[in-house]
C-alpha cells in the first residue's frame, strides 16, 4: 500500500467508500483549477496541491503531504497524479506507524529544525476540528508540553511542577527520526492524527476518527478545548458516553454560596469539578460517583484529579487507598467540605465550607492519586469555581409514579422494606402530589 504508484485511478481508489472517492476526486480537481474539466486531469502541481489542502491542516503539513504525493507519482517531485494523491492519503489514514513515518521524514526536510516539537505541535492542531474548520487550530504550549510529556514514559510529572527549583529535571524529548517508537505509546497523538488528517482529506461529516469533545451546555470561563479533550479522554468508558456536560454552577452566576453550590452537585450524578485560585492557577477533580453528605471518603478508581494552568496534568488513582472523594456539612468536629484523596485535614484537594477558601496537601505527592500540590500555594484563596454533570443519575424508573398507573411505592409494605434498605423514596412525594393535583382537578370539574 505505501508503495503504490499506479496510475490507474481504479487501483489508486480501491477500497475506499464513495464519499471518499468524491472527496479525493472534487480535492484533485480543484487543484487543477479546471473549472469545466470533464475528465479527471492527468497531473497537478505539488505547490496547487498544498494550497488546496483543507485549512485545518497546518501550512508544514500541507506542504509534506503534496512533496510525499508528488514522490509516490513519479519520483520527480514535479508533479502529483491521482493515483499518488491517493497512495498518499492510503499512508495517512490507514496505514502502519512505518508507512506514516514517511510523511515524518518528508517534514523532516521541510521544517528548521526538524523536531519532534514542532511536528506534534501541528498534529495538535488536530483538537480544533469542529470549532473553526476555516483555519488551523494553533495550540497552546501547555497542550503541546503535555503530549509531548506522554512521548517520554521516563518523565516524572509527579514532582513539584510549580517549584521554582533549578534542581527540576528538563524534559527530554525524543528525536524526529524516532517517531515508529514514541507515536505507538501516545494514545493522545493517535487520536489527534486520526481526527486531522481524516477530517481533512474526507470532510468532518465523513470522519471515522476517535475523536471525542463534549459539548457544554454553557459557556465555560475556566475550560477550553484542549481541556475538554484531556479531561474527556480520563474518563471511563461509562462516562465517555455522555457527550454532552451540563453547566451545575458557576460562580459568575450563582455567586460565592456553599448552600448554593452543595445544592448544584449533590445527589445528581458524576461530577467535574474546577476551580482557579487567586493566582490564576486552574485546577480540579472528577468524582464518578453522587455527591451524598458523608463524613466519610467513598467512591471508585474511575475518579481523578487534574491541573489544567498553568500546565496540564491528569492523576488517576494508585490502589494505595481508597479516599477518592469526600462530601460533608454542618458537623463540628470533622471537616466540612467537598475532598478528593488524601487524609482528613489533609486532602490532595479540598474546597472548604467557607467557600472561600482550599488545600491541595502533598508533600510530596498525594497517596490517592499520586498528585503532586495542585495549586500554586498549598493553601489558596478561591476565584472561580465551575460544576459540570458528566453523567445523570440513573432512575429506577419502577420507583416512579406515572399517571393513572399504579406504583410500587403505593405498597405500604414494599416502601417501607425499601426505606429499611436505605433508599430515599422522592417518588413518594411525586406520587402524593400528582395525586392532591388529580383530585383538584375532579373537584373543579364538578
Amino acid at each position: 500500500m505505501g508503495n503504490q504508484t499506479s496510475k490507474d485511478p481504479k487501483t489508486a481508489l480501491s477500497g475506499l467508500t464513495d464519499t471518499e472517492r468524491n472527496a479525493l476526486t472534487s480535492l484533485f480537481e480543484s487543484a487543477h483549477d479546471a473549472k469545466s474539466q470533464s475528465v479527471t486531469p492527468a497531473s497537478v502541481t505539488p505547490a496547487s496541491l498544498a494550497s488546496h489542502l483543507s485549512p485545518i491542516l497546518p501550512a508544514t503539513l500541507r506542504q509534506a503531504i503534496a512533496s510525499l504525493a508528488s514522490r509516490l507519482s513519479d519520483g520527480k517531485g514535479k508533479t502529483v497524479s491521482f493515483s499518488g494523491l491517493a497512495a498518499t492519503v492510503r499512508i495517512i489514514v490507514f496505514g502502519s506507524v512505518l508507512e506514516k513515518q514517511r510523511l515524518v521524514d518528508v517534514y523532516a526536510t521541510l521544517v528548521e529544525p526538524a523536531g519532534t516539537r514542532e511536528f506534534v505541535k501541528d498534529l495538535a492542531a488536530g483538537v480544533g476540528i469542529g470549532v473553526n474548520n476555516k483555519k488551523a487550530h494553533v495550540p497552546t504550549d501547555r497542550f503541546v508540553d503535555f503530549l509531548l510529556e506522554k512521548c517520554c514514559p521516563s518523565t516524572n510529572v509527579t514532582e513539584d511542577v510549580f517549584s521554582s527549583s533549578s534542581n527540576k529535571s528538563p524534559l527530554v524529548i525524543p528525536p524526529l527520526s524516532e517517531f515508529c517508537t514514541w507515536f505507538p505509546r501516545n494514545a493522545y497523538l493517535q487520536v489527534l492524527w486520526d481526527a486531522l488528517f481524516t477530517s481533512a482529506f474526507f470532510g468532518a461529516d465523513s470522519s471515522t476518527s476517535t475523536l471525542q469533545i463534549p459539548t457544554l451546555t454553557a459557556p465555560s470561563t475556566l475550560l477550553t478545548v484542549e481541556d475538554l479533550f484531556i479531561l474527556h479522554s480520563n474518563m471511563a468508558s461509562e462516562f465517555k458516553e455522555s457527550r454532552e456536560w451540563v453547566q451545575r454552577f458557576a460562580s459568575d452566576k450563582h455567586g460565592k454560596s456553599w448552600t448554593v453550590f452543595m445544592n448544584s452537585v449533590e445527589d445528581c450524578g458524576a461530577v467535574l469539578v474546577a476551580v482557579r485560585d487567586k493566582d490564576g492557577h486552574i485546577f480540579g477533580g472528577f468524582a464518578s460517583k453522587d455527591f451524598k453528605l458523608n463524613p466519610k471518603f467513598y467512591g471508585d478508581n474511575t475518579s481523578f484529579v487534574f491541573f489544567l494552568r498553568p500546565k496540564i496534568g491528569v492523576f488517576l488513582p494508585t490502589g494505595y487507598n481508597d479516599h477518592y472523594q469526600y462530601f460533608n456539612s454542618g458537623t463540628q468536629t470533622l471537616p466540612n467540605g467537598m475532598g478528593f484523596g488524601g487524609q482528613l485535614n489533609y486532602f490532595g484537594l479540598w474546597i472548604d465550607a467557607s467557600f472561600e477558601s482550599g488545600h491541595s496537601k502533598a508533600e510530596p505527592k498525594s497517596t490517592t492519586y499520586d498528585n503532586p500540590r495542585l495549586s500554586k500555594q498549598e493553601e489558596f484563596t478561591i476565584d472561580f469555581v465551575e460544576a459540570w454533570l458528566i453523567k445523570p443519575k440513573e432512575v429506577d424508573e419502577r420507583l416512579v409514579t406515572k399517571k393513572g398507573k399504579k406504583s410500587v411505592l403505593d405498597d405500604d409494605s414494599a416502601a417501607a422494606m425499601l426505606e429499611m434498605g436505605g433508599r430515599r423514596l422522592y417518588s413518594k412525594e411525586i406520587g402524593r402530589d400528582e395525586t392532591k393535583e388529580e383530585d383538584e382537578e375532579e373537584s373543579n370539574d364538578s
